[in-house]
């Protein structure tokens, strides 16, 4: 049996977290309760709950709680708890399999036609809520724990669900001859708004595949501290040249701390990946330039990269990215959703774009570009159906 103590940081204006934690596993309930008072007696948030709670014989039970004492000059608290994960997975268990029952009776999956061919902007309602499609396709990976969608708080399984389109509307459209729909959303207390990619044929035309790496699956995701599962050793394992398709999360959580040691593991277990069709990344801060060199090391077969939410280290890796996609001639979907805090888009990126595009996103939310010219880009790819570059509010392109 594991005990684990998880400490949440907690907005106390809207109770949405601000941090969480796990502060330490530990082999029995008792070493845990221990652990979580030594942690609560750190934390100064507790000094008054600690103070108003003396006497009471519920003192050292957790969960601790330290908003459950009024403190008109607190906006924000902790909670500290223990989760006890084999109770979790046997009620895991029991959750997904009555959902797995219920699904049985709906007609799940419609596969799409594979001349529908269809590159338009849609309308948001179209983007349909489906909290199930990860308990409908679990996780292959050996790493994956199944995980109802309730365990999961707010919106996040849906969040990850318009993830996991992304990266699918990368692969069908590259490898698959099928088009694809895009929206967007502007989510409450964001500024700019969120491209949502609808793909017509997502997770559910491609569960059990084993020539995809997939780690943006809520089976490998920590529902209780957001955290990825995989590690930078999971990646070797699961990289050989039978991968035609890598789709990664936020690599940051992913290997815990990121080192240059980590990016190098990662970059080599790539190269290994001989038959490499489409690269995809979430959330990937500081991306060095051997990414994007182990990358280019399979140019002739790359026909899609979708980076979303990212960011570049330097220039060296932003120079490393233009070499990549000038090795690449037979790309289709190059997707670039960047932070853009140490490099700016120049001509010599638009001038590296391969003929065979049909879809170009290219976003830097800080920075903008240099460079850009519409005429020379339709010059150069006269294939392309979806051009995004540099949109504005209403995601209308430059």
């Amino acid at each position: 049996m594991v005990f684990r103590v998880i400490e949440k940081h907690m907005d106390l204006r809207d109770h949405e977290p601000w941090g969480v934690d796990e502060l330490g596993v530990y082999k029995t309930k008792e070493e845990a309760v221990e652990a979580a008072i030594k942690f609560r007696d750190r934390n100064s948030f507790f000094d008054a709950w600690k103070r108003a709670m003396k006497g009471d014989p519920n003192i050292d039970t957790p969960p601790f709680c330290s908003w459950d004492v009024f403190n008109p000059y607190d906006d924000d608290g902790y909670l500290i708890f223990i989760v006890d994960t084999a109770k979790e997975e046997k009620e895991n268990e029991t959750k997904i399999t009555k959902i797995l029952a219920k699904e049985e009776k709906k007609k799940i999956h419609k596969k799409a036609g594979k001349n529908a061919q269809v590159f338009a902007k849609c309308d948001l309602r179209l983007n349909r809520r489906d909290d199930n499609i990860f308990i409908r396709n679990p996780s292959r990976l050996d790493r994956a724990v199944k995980t109802p969608p309730k365990a999961f708080p707010g919106d996040h399984v849906d969040l990850i669900r318009r993830l996991s389109n992304a990266m699918y509307a990368c692969k069908t459209v590259a490898c698959d001859d099928l088009g694809v729909h895009f929206t967007y959303k502007t989510a409450a207390r964001c500024i700019n708004p969120s491209l949502i990619w609808i793909p017509e044929e997502n997770l559910n035309g491609h569960s059990g595949d084993e020539s995809i790496i997939d780690t943006i699956h809520t089976d490998l995701i920590d529902s209780t501290t957001g955290t990825t599962r995989a590690r930078a050793s999971d990646i070797v394992k699961w990289c050989s040249p039978d991968i035609k398709h890598c789709m990664f999360n936020k690599l940051g959580e992913l290997l815990g701390t990121t080192t240059p040691k980590d990016y190098r593991t990662v970059a080599e277990a790539i190269q290994t990946c001989t038959s490499l069709q489409t690269f995809s990344a979430s959330e990937w801060n500081d991306i060095p330039a051997c990414i994007f060199e182990s990358l280019k090391a399979v140019g002739p077969t790359l026909k899609g990269v979708h980076l979303v939410g990212c960011d570049l280290k330097n220039q060296a890796s932003y120079q490393a990215l233009v070499d990549m996609i000038r090795a690449s001639p037979n790309l289709v979907f190059l997707g670039l959703d960047f932070d853009g805090y140490n490099f700016r888009f120049t001509s010599k990126f638009f001038e590296a774009l391969p003929s065979s595009l049909k879809v170009l996103y290219v976003r830097d939310c800080c920075r903008g570009g240099n460079g850009v010219s519409v005429s020379s880009i339709k010059k150069r790819c006269p294939n392309l159906k979806i051009r995004l570059v540099f949109p504005d509010k209403n995601f209308k392109s430059k």
